[in-house]
């Protein structure tokens, strides 16, 4: 009997494992566009870490002035 329900759920276990994922054509509209803003989130986050990355920070300080009474634009 106890090797009879282990086959069983083995078979079962197998069955749900080549089931396969769900597609994101039979997700509800309303899940669908939560899962674009997802994504586009995830590529704008993306786009700023390759940015940010790509970015050189320079800091400059001067000391002293450039002259008495004049301004430096």
């Amino acid at each position: 009997m106890a090797f009879t329900a282990f086959l069983y759920l083995e078979g079962y276990e197998e069955s749900l494992l080549c089931a396969g994922a769900i597609k994101v054509d039979s997700f509800p509209l309303h899940l669908k566009k939560e899962l674009q803003k997802l994504q586009d989130c995830e590529d704008l986050e993306r786009q700023l870490q390759e940015i940010e990355r790509n970015t050189c920070k320079v800091e400059i300080y001067v000391i002293g002035c450039f002259g008495t009474g004049s301004s430096v634009y």
